[in-house]
């Protein structure tokens, strides 16, 4: 028995020794060590005493975030680790926020495609867009009888207006708000996935986005994210501008997020605070439903964008599910010119790729063992959404020693803004994960990130001190809580 018993404890350490956390486990302070210990003693307990099957019907957080988000707010674990701390652009903002910066501006409309009744009301997506002042109707109402289908109601005239049988304004904001995000009825039933994601129209419009665009950062700096790669969809050849025309083209895009990023850097600046918004970089993103000369096009484009704004285009990625849209190879003889003239320009514009995005994100990845073992000897990052874990092929990526990094996605749809939930998410999901683990996916955002070496050196120097902390203060929150653990 000894002899397998030590045979065993073999094979796991030698299992261990793969992955990226391993090598600096040995090589942490005293005080991380017992904020670990801290950490792993309240995931214990809470396993058995929150999220325990025998106490509730509801599964437990680590399976899914959305049934147990009520209960996982209010944990013990989840306070500790919001002291600790990617994405598409139009989903980062809370859906009851992005609806709030639509309802500041006059030349928002909204219409559907016929009056607004009881028993259509969970299948009709409004159409949002910013009209052209002399285009503006006095329209009162989308749920009154006398509604035309399909005409333009000034937004703020339809939520005033919307019928009390549906809940009157307040009703206005569920129901729009629900066509922007998914509950877990909807996350594992009705869609079971993220393809129904929409944004309506509201940040087509240059005042919305530009507010949008200011939310997103905000609101991760709230969440302790100091640096985001934004992957913005660069579709549509313009958005409405403020005086409701078309014509708000890709350089103009560019130039408001830049300007916005340095009003952030600005304030943080004057509040003492710059260590904490490092600033942010655009991945140039297009969908995989466009044909080759499509993409050739949008290619070009790219590459203009990126001579105008070096430093703020950080890479290029064909998104899509791979299931459900058209494959990388379709697209190969566009990509590799792409490779080609910028390698004639004297640019890089790398691509930023979710390897086998399938509708569970990732899930391809796992069952191509060289394309990990490529992964973990180039240090190529892999990007990963944390989600239903037991099935989530993340811990077997992770004991691949493939570097990770965490991205929420599109948070919004969830409403798990930030990334805090994915972090709790990885941290319960499996007892061989602890402080350096969480170290080490936050180091690893960085080290892979698109910032440039002297950037990079200088949010690695600000991530220890952020670490410390952070250890300070499970210290602190023991010591304040020893007893009712």
């Amino acid at each position: 028995m000894n002899a397998y018993l030590a045979e065993r404890q073999r094979l796991i350490l030698q299992d261990r020794a793969l992955r990226a956390d391993h090598a600096t486990e040995t090589h942490i302070s005293d005080d991380e060590r017992k904020a670990d210990e801290i950490l792993r003693r309240t995931r214990a307990v809470e396993a058995d005493t929150v999220w325990n099957p025998k106490l509730s019907k509801q599964l437990p957080e680590s399976q899914r975030v959305f049934p147990g988000r009520a209960r996982l707010v209010h944990t013990k674990l989840f306070e500790i680790l919001n002291g600790l701390l990617h994405a598409h652009l139009g989903a980062v903002v809370r859906a009851d926020v992005l609806l709030r910066l639509a309802l500041e501006q006059a030349a928002m409309h909204v219409r559907v495609q016929a009056v607004l009744a009881e028993t259509m009301i969970k299948t009709t997506l409004p159409v949002c867009s910013a009209l052209p002042k002399s285009d503006w109707t006095t329209h009162l109402s989308i749920t009154d009888a006398g509604y035309e289908p399909n005409s333009w109601v000034p937004i703020n005239n339809a939520r005033a207006n919307f019928s009390t049988a549906l809940g009157g304004p307040e009703g206005f904001d569920r129901w729009v708000t629900s066509t922007l995000a998914i509950d877990s009825s909807e996350a594992y039933g009705t869609h079971n996935t993220t393809d129904e994601v929409r944004t309506l129209g509201l940040i087509f419009y240059e005042p919305v986005l530009a507010n949008h665009i200011r939310e997103l950062f905000v609101s991760s700096i709230e969440d302790g994210i100091a640096y985001v790669e934004m992957r913005m969809i660069f579709h549509a050849k313009y958005i409405i501008g403020a005086d409701g025309k078309k014509d708000v083209y890709h350089r103009a895009w560019l130039e408001l997020y830049d300007n916005i990023i340095e009003d952030i850097k600005l304030e943080m600046r004057n509040q003492a605070r710059e260590d904490e918004f490092v600033g942010s970089k655009i991945i140039y993103t297009v969908l995989r439903t466009i044909t080759p000369e499509e993409l050739e096009w949008c290619l070009e484009d790219c590459i203009v964008m990126k001579q105008a704004y070096p430093l703020l285009i950080a890479g290029f990625d064909p998104v899509g599910h791979e299931d459900t849209l058209r494959p990388l190879i379709y697209y190969a003889n566009a990509l590799l010119r792409f490779v080609e003239r910028q390698k004639d320009l004297g640019i890089d514009i790398p691509f930023c790729v979710p390897r086998g995005r399938s509708a569970r994100r990732c899930f391809s990845l796992v069952k191509h063992p060289k394309h990990l073992q490529i992964c973990r000897e180039r240090e190529i990052c892999v990007a990963r959404l944390a989600a239903s874990m037991p099935m989530h092929p993340l811990p077997a990526v992770m004991n691949q020693g493939a570097h990770v990094a965490l991205y929420s996605d599109d948070s919004a749809v969830s409403g798990n803004m930030g990334l805090s939930f994915d972090f709790y998410q990885v941290f319960v999901a499996s007892e061989v994960n602890g402080l350096i683990t969480l170290r080490e996916l936050v180091w690893d955002s960085i080290k892979c990130s698109c910032l440039d070496e002297q950037k990079r050196v200088a949010a690695a120097e600000n991530l220890q001190r952020r670490l410390a902390t952070f250890v300070r203060y499970v210290l602190e929150w023991d010591g304040a809580n020893r007893h009712p653990c």
